[in-house]
């Protein structure tokens, strides 16, 4: 039944439908032949392209492209999955280098095995999975740096007893997060946790203030919170936190969130207590003194009375005065004085220096003091002056944050305490000291032991520390189960010798010689795991002192994938298909190449090796390489195409692609150089290739557009465009969108069908159908375009199928005339396959063989077996020798007398392909006209001999029956366009010789016009076995020269059967005509084997054939010469003394 799934897979469309799902999937399929080992692939040109795909595929079909990490993978799982007969499908994934980069492959496989298991052929799909692999590497790269960074906080908590907290306002609710240690230890990884917890865990007397300050944070319009306060523990004990957190508010300014952190600052509390004791003593001291002042001022008397003393007391004083205004000054201690009544500030020259001001500054303005601090000092400083003032007995010390005008930063620490006059508060005395040394120290050396801890904690290799006298491990890192494969329970506090790691004795001996021996030692050897599996170590110990003892700081490297890195390095350095160089930066001398060396550059190894790159230059144009040198020390890698040179002076194109890294603790260059000399061809070939599919898509009869799913124009082809513009009067461009003009030019009903075609296409389906616009036919095949699994829009190809149309109408009639003629004509025809089986038959033949043999004949019989016993033997066996000649390939043109009657026969062979599939028969009982002939041959013997001679030099009858045999096949194969086009060309030919054989004289124009004809037949019945060439002078007079007619034929035919018929690869006939003097010169040339080849064939295998045409063709221009003054000659060609064609060349009158 002839469907459209019938044509699309079986018919002449079965090759435009595959190319078709090709060109517009993303899948390449592969098929691999076991038996025969070779492979071939199906798919569309962009994947050729993307995967260096070639025509001719190497022994190992894909396996050859595969990564080099996978290959081994890759090629055992295929084979593993063959050799198993009960595995029907397979799948894998692995790289495979492409055109331009490695391409991560899905390879979907389906095994096609016989009955007993065995595998004939397999077929695999390809997808291109690149970008999702991508996607999981980035996604898998982030996880493990979002991972670190946890780790990383964890770690930093651990060590500083550091919280983050965040605050929901519209639940209350309070989390917290931190290392488990710090959780465990403040109590903080209580479930539900709330501000309530919080509260409680402050310190009694610290409790009202900073709440009541959090509230009046979260109430004003801050957005910032700082405060210092105390915290209980779970073990009762107390610690001084800094926290600071950042207030997020709505739009109308409510505080919706608070995020906030702990950092613990006990230990500076701790050190500012003991300051502060120091000063209570200070000030105790300072108070002794003025009381003792009061005694000496009480009485004027005994001031008088010791006025002496007191001269030497103030001698005495102003030393020391001097010793300790000395001395402030050098341990940066400032004193101030403020009277409460006149509220003016006595500063001393230290307290100028110390904030960075001079004496101008106006120290009584408590405004202008408070600008001096930061923000939050400020107000501290504000505050704990205004605390004193009011409660006037409240003495403070708090530690402040100064900036100079200068802008340099200060830490400063102020204690101030209130002087009692009498009953009455009238003054403050106060100390500043400069703190920033002491502060940037403490800072320094937090943050020293932050580095170290993190270094330790976070280093990607094993770290230990060890005693040495008792090799005890005291601490390790996380990395400890990774690397050895134990916990840190099992290995802190156990000595190290008890484990074993070393796998070889002899290693373990020469590591600690080493170590005792220099105080260090660094090593790779072979450890052992706990599980008894053996790694590769890099181990790098030093001697470290703690608190008087020494220890073994020690770092382990896991260096098993490096060393099996480097071992699949050199491997794939010496099996990389293209020539790899490694150069020493500093001098460029080449350290190391592979096996490609000579082959790439003729140089041998002790040639280059050990020398500068200049002592063996591969470059043929020096700019080149500066250019390329520019780029690699610039970007650190290079990749350049230019033209090279090798030793012996051959150059060719290539690419060099160069990388720096480090070797050995040194900078070198691996460089790559490929030559793509083949590449380069074959892209100028695949440019020409494009130029040439764009002027065929131009210069085709079929309109081509796209659309994207807008309806817009992607692309059109020129034919569409000008038909529109002439048909519509519209101008159609890339970019427009042709919804309005479909509104404009079609009825509604044709446009609501062209949008639902339209709309069942997006949604996937492909659309083959056909309408009549405008008196015209057309038929359309509408196709998605399918790009990364997505339809972007509509591929339309639209033909005229009108004069189609109207021409099958005619093969109808024709057919139906043809039939009429085989079945009416007075010629026995029949046709036998390769077992003598009939596949064809006439009516005249049936009846023929009822009549004299009672034979009743039908297709499929076997016409020899059933023939026997009522056809004479030797009938049979002439059958069986005609039909073998022609399924042998030969053209039989006999005749044959048989129970008095005289037969011709014609038997031709059916070709299809490039096969005889079969042989036809045409026989005509010829015996009235023997006898007329015989009755006529005395009497005008010579005029009826140069009858035949006309009549059969005219047209070869073979070349009727295969034309004849020609149309059937294609009637047979429905395919209608073919049979079409062939009767039509053989309709013209038979017309034309029918017309000019009764008259003596043509126009050379209808000559040209019937060679032509005849060539076409020709070139459909051999396939286009070869290429046929007219080259006719402009300068001759076509419609008004005439020549005797149908002479030129028979050499045409001669050389298409003589000459070309028989070559292997495909030939070419030429046909010249062009003036020579006063005459027409017709050249016919062909490039076949030549007449001695053919000749010889002939002889070879129709020994008893001898054919007639070409000596009754040059009987008849003999006879022509009589009135025309024709002539010819044949030249056979050679080259270096091998035959390469005949040329024959005809001189006519004109």
């Amino acid at each position: 039944m002839n469907t459209l799934q019938d044509q699309l897979l079986n018919g002449a469309l079965g090759s435009e439908f595959l190319a078709t799902i090709f060109e517009i999937t993303s899948e390449a399929i592969w098929i691999k032949d076991m038996e025969t080992g070779k492979g071939a692939w199906l798919a569309s040109t962009e994947n050729r392209r993307k995967y260096d795909i070639t025509d001719n595929q190497p022994d190992d079909f894909w396996m050859h492209g595969v990564h080099p990490d996978d290959r081994e993978r890759a090629v055992s799982g295929f084979q593993n999955a063959l050799a198993d007969k009960t595995v029907t499908t397979f799948r894998h994934f692995y790289r495979y280098r492409g055109k331009d980069a490695y391409y991560y492959i899905d390879d979907n496989m389906k095994f096609l095995r016989r009955p007993n298991g065995e595998a004939y052929r397999v077929v695999g799909s390809w997808k291109d999975i690149s970008d999702q692999q991508r996607e999981k590497n980035i996604l898998e790269e982030t996880l493990s740096k979002l991972e670190a960074e946890r780790e990383r906080f964890k770690l930093i908590s651990e060590i500083s007893n550091a919280a983050m907290w965040d605050l929901d306002m519209s639940t209350h609710t309070l989390s917290w997060y931190s290392g488990s240690k710090a959780l465990d230890e403040f109590g903080l990884n209580k479930v539900d946790y709330s501000l309530d917890d919080w509260a409680a865990s402050i310190h009694e007397e610290d409790r009202d203030r900073v709440v009541k300050y959090f509230n009046d944070m979260l109430l004003s319009n801050a957005t910032r919170y700082i405060d210092v306060y105390r915290v209980r523990k779970k073990d009762g004990t107390y610690a001084s936190m800094l926290d600071q957190a950042t207030i997020i508010r709505d739009a109308s300014g409510k505080a919706q969130r608070a995020l906030g952190g702990w950092v613990d600052i006990t230990r500076e509390r701790q050190r500012e207590k003991v300051l502060e004791e120091a000063l209570q003593y200070q000030r105790g001291l300072n108070e002794e003194l003025a009381l003792r002042e009061e005694e000496l001022t009480s009485t004027e008397e005994e001031l008088r009375q010791i006025n002496e003393q007191l001269s030497e007391n103030v001698r005495i004083l102003s030393e020391r005065e001097f010793i300790l205004t000395q001395s402030q000054r050098l341990a940066k201690i400032g004193s101030w004085e403020y009277d409460l009544a006149a509220k003016t500030m006595f500063w001393s020259n230290e307290m100028y220096s110390i904030y960075g001001v001079d004496h101008s500054f106006n120290v009584s303005d408590l405004s202008e003091i408070h600008q001096l601090f930061d923000e939050h000092s400020g107000h501290l400083v504000k505050e704990a002056f205004q605390n004193m003032t009011r409660s006037q007995n409240l003495p403070f010390d708090i530690t402040a944050h100064t900036v100079t005008p200068l802008g340099y930063k200060k830490w400063v620490r102020i204690t101030a305490y209130p002087v009692q006059e009498g009953d009455t508060f009238g003054r403050i005395l106060g100390l500043t000291y400069d703190i920033t040394y002491f502060k940037e120290a403490e800072e320094r050396l937090k943050a020293s032991e932050e580095k170290f801890a993190k270094a330790f904690r976070n280093n990607p290799d094993l770290m230990t520390i060890t005693r040495e006298d008792d090799m005890v491990t005291i601490d390790a890192n996380e990395k400890l189960f990774q690397v050895l494969g134990y916990t840190r329970q099992e290995v802190i506090g156990k000595s190290a010798l008890t484990f074993g790691f070393f796998a070889d004795s002899g290693e373990r001996q020469a590591y600690y010689s080493q170590y005792f021996t220099e105080g260090r030692a660094s090593i790779e050897c072979t450890w052992r795991r706990k599980e008894g599996r053996t790694i590769q170590i890099a181990l790098s110990s030093s001697r470290i002192e703690i608190e008087g003892k020494n220890f073994i700081i020690s770092v382990i490297q896991d260096i098993s994938q490096r060393k099996a890195a480097e071992e699949k390095f050199q491997k794939a350095f010496d099996l990389n298909p293209d020539l790899t160089l490694i150069f020493r930066e500093r001098d460029m001398v080449l350290v190391e190449a592979n096996s490609k060396l000579e082959e790439v550059s003729r140089y041998k190894r002790e040639e280059v090796i050990g020398h500068s790159s200049n002592d063996f230059n591969l470059w043929l144009k020096m700019e080149d390489r500066q250019l390329y040198f520019e780029q690699l020390f610039k970007e650190g890698e290079a990749y350049y195409e230019a033209t090279f040179i090798k030793k012996d002076g051959e150059t060719f194109f290539g690419t060099i692609a160069s990388s720096r890294f480090q070797l050995g603790g040194e900078r070198h260059i691996i460089t790559i150089v490929r030559d793509i000399t083949e590449k380069k061809e074959a892209e100028a070939r695949l440019i020409s290739s494009e130029a040439n599919l764009n002027a065929t898509i131009n210069n085709n009869e079929f309109f081509i557009w796209s659309l994207n799913r807008q309806y817009q124009l992607t692309s059109l082809n020129q034919p569409w465009k000008k038909y529109m513009k002439k048909t519509y009067g519209v101008d159609l461009e890339v970019g427009q969108s042709i919804l309005g003009f479909f509104e404009r030019a079609f009825q509604q009903d044709q446009l609501e069908e062209w949008m639902g075609w339209y709309e069942r296409v997006l949604s996937g389906e492909t659309l083959k159908v056909e309408k009549r616009f405008r008196d015209r036919e057309f038929q359309y095949s509408l196709s998605p375009i399918v790009r990364n699994d997505f339809i972007s829009g509509i591929t339309v190809f639209a033909e005229d199928i009108t004069e189609r149309r109207l021409a099958e109408q005619k093969i109808r009639q024709n057919e139906l005339n043809m039939n009429a003629i085989i079945n009416n004509s007075d010629m026995s025809i029949w046709s036998v396959d390769k077992e003598f089986r009939l596949m064809a038959l006439n009516n005249n033949f049936v009846n023929y063989m009822r009549e004299w043999y009672g034979l009743s004949y039908e297709v499929g019989q076997q016409i020899i077996e059933e023939s026997r016993g009522k056809v004479p033997p030797e009938m049979l066996e002439y059958w069986t020798s005609l039909f073998k000649r022609a399924l042998a390939g030969e053209i039989v043109l006999t005749e044959g007398e048989l129970n008095n009657a005289h037969l011709q026969y014609s038997v031709n062979p059916i070709i299809e392909g490039h096969s005889v599939v079969g042989a036809a028969i045409y026989s005509r009982n010829v015996t009235d006209r023997v006898v007329r002939e015989r009755e006529l041959m005395e009497a005008n013997k010579k005029i009826g001999e140069l009858k035949l001679m006309a009549l059969r030099s005219v047209m070869n009858p073979h070349f009727i029956f295969n034309a004849l045999n020609s149309i059937q096949f294609f009637i047979a194969k429905n395919d209608r366009l073919n049979a079409i086009n062939y009767l039509s060309t053989f309709s013209k030919l038979i017309r034309g010789i029918l017309t000019n054989s009764v008259k003596n004289k043509i126009k050379l124009a209808d000559e040209i016009e019937l060679l032509r004809h005849y060539v076409n037949l020709e070139l459909v019945r051999f396939e286009d076995k070869f290429v046929c060439v007219f080259d006719v002078s402009p300068d001759l007079d076509l419609d008004n020269i005439e020549i005797p007619s149908l002479l030129i034929q028979p050499y045409v035919e001669n050389a298409i059967l003589h000459g070309l018929y028989n070559k292997r690869d495909k030939g070419r006939l030429c046909i010249r005509v062009q003036e020579d003097q006063d005459r027409v010169l017709f050249e016919i040339e062909d490039d076949g084997i030549g007449r001695e080849a053919a000749r010889k064939l002939r002889q070879q295998n129709f020994p008893q054939h001898k054919s007639m045409g070409t000596v009754l063709t040059e009987e008849r221009l003999k006879l022509v010469n009589e009135e025309d003054e024709a002539s010819y000659e044949v030249i056979d060609l050679f080259e270096d003394g091998n035959a390469t064609g005949t040329q024959v060349k005809i001189w006519i009158r004109m």
